[in-house]
């Protein structure tokens, strides 16, 4: 291996800074990212791929496809809030701009785990220990299986008999497999395309090295020396989450990401991020390296398979790539399920029945100065928190709560909830950066978006409620710092919490606490109107204001 095989843009080392230059990595551990990385060859014959039109060993590649699956522990993403998958590629097209591309598919949900889908469970050590298949029937797909139930998934043979049943899925070794798979494959030395090799007991760069790890058999040796070792330890079994179970339902939702040279642009709605970076390699050479993060919401499923109706039991995930014609390689920097500790409140937030918006958009992410370096601005007078380890000071991550809505109803609401045990008393002062402008191609007005705060024992019946409204930032004045002019100050809530106090002695004192609509009261220059003022006065909301509605316990803060 030279230093031209390890400074190939897709096979060399990422650093984390390369990608996220605002993580502070703690003495010790490790500065080099451990990327996913899909090599794709389109035009070549897979494992178990007997495809009459093959025999030639090559496929036509507009046909093609190929993916992986993995199983996932926490099931219940509805329980877990789990709102987007989120992941950062490389730009695929950097050594091959003629590529013309392809698709990208993520599947959640109920995948087969019938891997050559033939009905029966097959499992490496089950099998004959003397490699007398005989006794075996063969399945519709041709191989055969173990006529015992699992109980274990584990070898305990060596030698030879080891070599007998770390065969792969179809339970024959080559030479079976040339006697009993299709006669036109019979002329080559491994015709179900299953064989393991150690990328150190071969030859070639790192790609060719690489192409027959994930091979099946022969993966799990016995005896094993520093150029020749397998890849597990564990048969090979068709039971990706290992619970005994070989599941054979399809149902899922389906996530397709378009990744053509044409679609890899900050206009993508998929993509939320862009970062290119002057990348030195180690043979000397300097090249630019794009990369792009992409967030799916979990929600916004391009379409359902098998009838899945919610998120509730998501045990397995699948990703594949189809519709590629040229060899390409996807290089992940992340792939992550994102949750939030805020969940997006589906009822009504007023009593008004005539404002509720069927058609409303509305999202939550993310954004921070860790993965949205360049993109996000710290709000004036924060520092980012910082925690000595070992004698290093390490910088936490600094994020901002990031709501969007579209296609609201005048006097409708959207809103996030948290279930929080607060003891307001203790406090004196509640402060929010806010920040406010109009999604693309569309047009923000000065106060004409409202920005709450609701807190109080539930949300509909005793609470506090805090209002400002918000000027879009491109209205701000344009020679102040960036960091006030994305954070105005205009846009800041910074109120007193004792005017939560005062407000509700009025409502005791003028009986309006058990009012159907909340009793709102100005905050100018930190002082409480003496009357309440409606809650839409006309020329709109101006300026800082508080409401109450029903008894709310300030003590005792739970949403």
């Amino acid at each position: 291996i030279s230093d031209d095989d390890i400074s190939n843009l897709y096979t060399r080392r990422v650093f984390i800074e390369e990608i996220f230059p605002q993580v502070d990595i703690v003495q010790g551990n490790t500065s080099v990212i451990n990327t996913l990385d899909l090599a794709y060859y389109p035009s070549e014959r897979g494992p178990y791929n007997f495809d009459p039109n093959a025999t030639d060993d090559t496929l036509n590649p507009s046909n093609s496809w190929a993916g992986i699956t993995r199983q996932i522990t926490s099931t219940d993403f509805e329980q877990a809030n789990v709102e987007f998958i989120e992941f950062w590629v490389q730009d695929p097209f950097l050594e091959n701009p003629a590529n013309t591309g392809g698709k990208l598919t993520i599947n959640l949900g109920n995948i087969s785990e019938d891997i050559l889908r033939d009905g029966k469970k097959q499992y490496e050590n089950g099998l004959p220990e003397d490699g007398d298949i005989s006794i075996l029937n063969p399945t519709v797909f041709g191989g055969v299986v173990p006529q015992n139930q699992s109980l274990i998934y584990t070898f305990g043979t060596t030698g030879q008999e080891r070599n007998n049943q770390d065969v792969g899925y179809d339970g024959y070794d080559d030479a079976e497999e040339r006697v009993l798979f299709p006669a036109e494959f019979s002329n080559f030395e491994d015709p179900a395309k299953d064989n393991y090799t150690y990328y150190l007991n071969t030859t070639g760069d790192i790609f060719e090295r690489y192409k027959q790890y994930n091979g099946l058999e022969g993966n799990t040796p016995d005896i094993f020396t520093d150029t020749n070792r397998g890849s597990t330890t564990q048969p090979d079994v068709e039971d990706i989450n290992r619970d005994n179970t070989m599941n054979t339902i399809d149902s899922y939702f389906e996530y397709e990401v378009n990744i053509t040279p044409s679609t890899l642009n900050a206009d993508n709605p998929q993509i939320n991020d862009v970062k290119v970076r002057n990348v030195t390699l180690p043979n000397g050479d300097t090249r630019e390296v794009t990369w792009y993060q992409f967030r799916l919401p979990i929600n916004e499923e391009t379409r359902r398979v098998g009838g899945i109706t919610d998120i509730r039991s998501v045990r397995f995930a699948r990703m594949f790539l189809s519709g590629f014609t040229q060899n390409t390689v996807m290089r992940f920097a992340t792939f992550d399920l994102v949750r939030s500790d805020w969940r997006r409140y589906a009822l009504d937030l007023d009593n008004d029945a005539t404002n509720n918006s069927a058609d409303a958009e509305f999202s939550v992410g993310i954004i921070g100065i860790q993965e949205n370096d360049g993109d996000y601005v710290i709000p004036p007078g924060v520092f980012r928190e910082q925690l000595n380890n070992n004698n290093n000071i390490i910088r936490q991550n600094e994020q901002s709560l990031v709501l969007k809505a579209c296609e609201l109803e005048p006097r409708d609401s959207r809103g996030v909830f948290k279930n929080v045990s607060v003891d307001m008393r203790q406090y004196k002062r509640l402060r929010m950066f806010l920040h406010a402008e109009a999604q693309e191609n569309e047009v923000l007005e000065a106060n004409e978006l409202v920005a709450f705060i609701r807190m109080g024992n539930d949300f509909t019946q005793n609470f506090y409620q805090i209002e400002i409204p918000l000027t879009p930032s491109d209205l701000v004045e344009g020679s102040l710092p960036i960091d006030e002019r994305i954070w105005p100050e205009i846009n800041e809530i910074n109120v007193p919490l004792e005017a939560l106090q005062q407000i509700k002695s009025k409502g005791i004192f003028d009986q309006t606490l058990t009012n159907e609509d909340p009793t709102y009261y100005d905050i100018i220059d930190d002082q409480l109107s003496e009357n309440s003022v409606p809650e839409f006065p006309v020329g709109g909301i101006q300026n800082q204001r508080v409401a109450i509605k029903g008894n709310p316990n300030f003590g005792d803060i739970r949403v």
